[in-house]
Protein backbone atom coordinates (compact mmCIF):
# COMPACT_ATOMS: atom_id res chain seq x y z
CA UNK A 1 0.00 0.00 0.00
CA UNK A 2 1.39 3.39 -1.01
CA UNK A 3 1.30 6.06 1.69
CA UNK A 4 1.00 9.62 0.37
CA UNK A 5 3.12 12.24 2.12
CA UNK A 6 3.18 16.02 2.07
CA UNK A 7 5.63 18.64 3.25
CA UNK A 8 5.18 19.51 6.91
CA UNK A 9 5.03 23.20 6.01
CA UNK A 10 1.93 22.45 3.90
CA UNK A 11 0.10 20.43 6.59
CA UNK A 12 -3.26 21.84 7.83
CA UNK A 13 -2.76 24.69 10.26
CA UNK A 14 -4.53 22.97 13.15
CA UNK A 15 -2.06 20.05 13.16
CA UNK A 16 0.16 20.59 16.16
CA UNK A 17 3.20 18.95 14.61
CA UNK A 18 6.77 20.29 14.40
CA UNK A 19 7.22 22.19 11.14
CA UNK A 20 10.98 21.74 11.14
CA UNK A 21 13.15 18.66 11.38
CA UNK A 22 11.76 15.86 9.24
CA UNK A 23 10.60 17.13 5.88
CA UNK A 24 7.43 15.11 5.25
CA UNK A 25 4.31 13.99 7.10
CA UNK A 26 1.55 11.56 6.13
CA UNK A 27 -1.47 12.87 4.22
CA UNK A 28 -4.93 11.64 5.18
CA UNK A 29 -6.69 9.71 2.44
CA UNK A 30 -10.11 10.87 1.21
CA UNK A 31 -12.76 9.29 3.42
CA UNK A 32 -15.39 10.22 6.00
CA UNK A 33 -13.68 13.59 6.58
CA UNK A 34 -11.86 16.03 4.32
CA UNK A 35 -8.08 15.68 4.47
CA UNK A 36 -7.98 19.37 5.43
CA UNK A 37 -10.26 18.73 8.44
CA UNK A 38 -8.81 15.50 9.80
CA UNK A 39 -5.72 13.75 11.09
CA UNK A 40 -4.20 10.62 9.56
CA UNK A 41 -4.50 7.95 12.22
CA UNK A 42 -0.72 7.45 12.46
CA UNK A 43 -0.12 11.20 12.90
CA UNK A 44 -2.73 11.34 15.66
CA UNK A 45 -1.03 8.49 17.55
CA UNK A 46 2.55 9.71 17.15
CA UNK A 47 2.46 13.51 17.05
CA UNK A 48 -0.75 14.49 18.86
CA UNK A 49 -1.36 11.79 21.47
CA UNK A 50 2.35 10.84 21.56
CA UNK A 51 1.48 7.21 22.27
CA UNK A 52 4.05 5.97 19.74
CA UNK A 53 7.54 7.24 18.92
CA UNK A 54 7.94 6.57 15.20
CA UNK A 55 5.86 6.09 12.08
CA UNK A 56 6.99 2.46 11.90
CA UNK A 57 5.71 1.84 15.44
CA UNK A 58 2.41 3.56 14.67
CA UNK A 59 1.98 1.54 11.49
CA UNK A 60 2.61 -1.74 13.33
CA UNK A 61 0.07 -0.93 16.05
CA UNK A 62 -2.57 0.07 13.49
CA UNK A 63 -1.97 -2.92 11.21
CA UNK A 64 -2.30 -5.25 14.21
CA UNK A 65 -5.87 -4.02 14.71
CA UNK A 66 -5.18 -2.37 18.06
CA UNK A 67 -6.86 0.94 17.19
CA UNK A 68 -10.62 1.42 16.87
CA UNK A 69 -12.39 4.42 15.36
CA UNK A 70 -16.07 4.63 16.26
CA UNK A 71 -15.83 1.06 17.63
CA UNK A 72 -14.51 -0.38 14.35
CA UNK A 73 -10.95 -1.60 13.78
CA UNK A 74 -9.08 0.59 11.30
CA UNK A 75 -5.87 -0.74 9.75
CA UNK A 76 -4.89 2.20 7.55
CA UNK A 77 -2.20 4.56 8.93
CA UNK A 78 -3.63 7.29 6.67
CA UNK A 79 -7.28 6.76 7.66
CA UNK A 80 -8.80 10.24 8.30
CA UNK A 81 -9.98 10.93 11.85
CA UNK A 82 -12.06 14.08 12.33
CA UNK A 83 -14.73 15.96 14.24
CA UNK A 84 -16.60 13.89 16.87
CA UNK A 85 -14.79 10.63 15.98
CA UNK A 86 -14.01 8.32 18.89
CA UNK A 87 -10.52 6.79 18.91
CA UNK A 88 -10.09 3.82 21.23
CA UNK A 89 -6.95 1.95 22.30
CA UNK A 90 -8.33 -1.04 24.25
CA UNK A 91 -4.91 -2.41 25.25
CA UNK A 92 -4.19 0.84 27.11
CA UNK A 93 -7.72 1.42 28.36
CA UNK A 94 -7.79 4.83 26.67
CA UNK A 95 -10.50 6.50 24.58
CA UNK A 96 -10.50 9.95 22.99
CA UNK A 97 -13.05 12.05 21.13
CA UNK A 98 -11.89 14.56 18.51
CA UNK A 99 -13.35 17.95 19.48
CA UNK A 100 -12.83 21.56 18.37
CA UNK A 101 -10.72 23.69 20.70
CA UNK A 102 -9.14 27.11 20.22
CA UNK A 103 -9.02 26.91 16.45
CA UNK A 104 -7.86 23.29 16.40
CA UNK A 105 -9.22 19.76 16.52
CA UNK A 106 -7.88 17.99 19.58
CA UNK A 107 -8.41 14.61 21.26
CA UNK A 108 -10.25 14.76 24.59
CA UNK A 109 -10.32 11.75 26.93
CA UNK A 110 -13.79 10.24 27.42
CA UNK A 111 -15.26 7.88 30.00
CA UNK A 112 -16.22 4.29 29.24
CA UNK A 113 -19.89 5.26 29.41
CA UNK A 114 -19.48 7.39 26.26
CA UNK A 115 -17.45 4.98 24.14
CA UNK A 116 -20.42 3.79 22.09
CA UNK A 117 -22.21 7.11 21.44
CA UNK A 118 -21.49 9.90 18.99
CA UNK A 119 -23.18 13.15 17.92
CA UNK A 120 -23.43 13.70 14.16
CA UNK A 121 -24.73 16.77 12.37
CA UNK A 122 -27.32 16.23 9.64
CA UNK A 123 -26.08 17.66 6.34
CA UNK A 124 -28.71 16.32 3.93
CA UNK A 125 -32.14 14.69 3.72
CA UNK A 126 -34.00 12.89 0.94
CA UNK A 127 -36.81 10.41 0.40
CA UNK A 128 -35.74 7.17 -1.25
CA UNK A 129 -37.63 4.31 -2.88
CA UNK A 130 -40.04 2.64 -0.48
CA UNK A 131 -40.76 5.85 1.42
CA UNK A 132 -37.81 5.70 3.80
CA UNK A 133 -35.91 8.87 4.68
CA UNK A 134 -32.15 8.99 4.16
CA UNK A 135 -30.18 11.39 6.35
CA UNK A 136 -26.62 12.27 5.39
CA UNK A 137 -24.36 13.05 8.36
CA UNK A 138 -21.22 15.17 8.65
CA UNK A 139 -18.88 12.18 8.91
CA UNK A 140 -19.99 10.48 5.71
CA UNK A 141 -22.62 8.24 7.32
CA UNK A 142 -26.10 7.70 6.00
CA UNK A 143 -28.99 6.79 8.30
CA UNK A 144 -32.15 5.24 6.87
CA UNK A 145 -35.43 5.41 8.79
CA UNK A 146 -39.18 5.24 8.16
CA UNK A 147 -40.10 6.60 11.57
CA UNK A 148 -38.05 9.79 12.04
CA UNK A 149 -39.29 12.32 9.49
CA UNK A 150 -39.14 15.62 11.38
CA UNK A 151 -35.34 15.89 11.32
CA UNK A 152 -33.88 18.71 9.22
CA UNK A 153 -30.42 19.57 7.90
CA UNK A 154 -28.58 21.47 10.63
CA UNK A 155 -30.04 19.31 13.41
CA UNK A 156 -27.88 16.72 15.17
CA UNK A 157 -28.40 13.07 16.05
CA UNK A 158 -27.04 11.18 19.02
CA UNK A 159 -26.30 7.75 17.58
CA UNK A 160 -24.95 4.48 18.85
CA UNK A 161 -21.78 3.23 17.19
CA UNK A 162 -21.17 1.10 15.29
CA UNK A 163 -24.87 0.17 14.89
CA UNK A 164 -25.95 3.75 13.93
CA UNK A 165 -29.11 3.39 16.01
CA UNK A 166 -30.58 6.87 16.59
CA UNK A 167 -30.83 7.52 20.34
CA UNK A 168 -31.85 11.17 20.38
CA UNK A 169 -32.54 14.18 18.16
CA UNK A 170 -31.13 17.66 18.85
CA UNK A 171 -32.86 20.46 16.98
CA UNK A 172 -31.11 23.50 15.57
CA UNK A 173 -33.38 26.09 17.16
CA UNK A 174 -33.57 28.80 19.81
CA UNK A 175 -32.45 27.55 23.20
CA UNK A 176 -30.30 24.66 22.00
CA UNK A 177 -26.62 24.54 22.87
CA UNK A 178 -24.36 25.13 19.88
CA UNK A 179 -20.68 24.19 19.62
CA UNK A 180 -18.59 26.14 17.11
CA UNK A 181 -16.81 23.54 15.01
CA UNK A 182 -14.24 25.55 13.01
CA UNK A 183 -12.45 28.87 12.88
CA UNK A 184 -10.81 31.05 15.52
CA UNK A 185 -13.73 30.51 17.90
CA UNK A 186 -13.73 26.73 17.51
CA UNK A 187 -14.65 25.00 20.76
CA UNK A 188 -16.82 27.77 22.19
CA UNK A 189 -20.19 26.63 23.49
CA UNK A 190 -23.19 28.94 23.58
CA UNK A 191 -26.97 29.20 23.42
CA UNK A 192 -28.56 29.56 20.00
CA UNK A 193 -30.61 32.77 19.93
CA UNK A 194 -31.73 33.35 16.35
CA UNK A 195 -30.92 32.06 12.88
CA UNK A 196 -31.05 34.24 9.79
CA UNK A 197 -31.62 32.69 6.33
CA UNK A 198 -29.01 33.05 3.63
CA UNK A 199 -29.14 35.78 1.00
CA UNK A 200 -27.58 36.13 -2.43
CA UNK A 201 -24.36 37.51 -0.96
CA UNK A 202 -24.34 36.10 2.59
CA UNK A 203 -24.64 32.60 4.08
CA UNK A 204 -27.13 31.71 6.78
CA UNK A 205 -25.99 33.24 10.09
CA UNK A 206 -26.76 32.27 13.68
CA UNK A 207 -26.55 34.38 16.83
CA UNK A 208 -25.10 32.62 19.88
CA UNK A 209 -24.69 33.93 23.41
CA UNK A 210 -21.51 33.17 25.38
CA UNK A 211 -21.92 34.36 28.98
CA UNK A 212 -22.88 38.02 28.47
CA UNK A 213 -21.64 38.34 24.88
CA UNK A 214 -23.46 37.68 21.62
CA UNK A 215 -21.71 36.65 18.41
CA UNK A 216 -22.99 36.06 14.89
CA UNK A 217 -21.55 32.88 13.36
CA UNK A 218 -22.13 31.18 9.98
CA UNK A 219 -24.78 28.54 10.66
CA UNK A 220 -22.74 25.80 8.98
CA UNK A 221 -20.15 26.15 11.76
CA UNK A 222 -22.68 25.69 14.58
CA UNK A 223 -23.05 22.11 15.85
CA UNK A 224 -26.10 21.49 18.12
CA UNK A 225 -25.04 19.24 21.00
CA UNK A 226 -27.83 19.49 23.60
CA UNK A 227 -30.47 21.62 25.28
CA UNK A 228 -29.88 22.07 29.01
CA UNK A 229 -26.44 20.47 28.88
CA UNK A 230 -24.24 18.77 26.24
CA UNK A 231 -25.18 15.16 25.50
CA UNK A 232 -21.48 14.25 25.46
CA UNK A 233 -18.50 15.38 27.50
CA UNK A 234 -16.72 18.35 25.95
CA UNK A 235 -14.10 20.83 27.02
CA UNK A 236 -15.48 24.17 25.90
CA UNK A 237 -12.77 26.77 25.31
Amino acid sequence: MTIIRTKRSMAPGFWRVPRKGKRYVITALPGPHSKLQSYPLATLLRDILQLTRTYRESKAVIHDGKILVDRRIRRGPDFPVGLMDLVEIPAMGKSYRILPSKGSLLPVAVADSEKDVKICKVTGKRIIAGGAVQYALHDGRNVLTKDLRDINPGDSLLIQVPSQKVLSHIRFHTGSLGLISKGQMAGKLGKILTSKPSTFSRPSMTELSFDSEVFEIPSELVFPIGTDKPMITIEAS
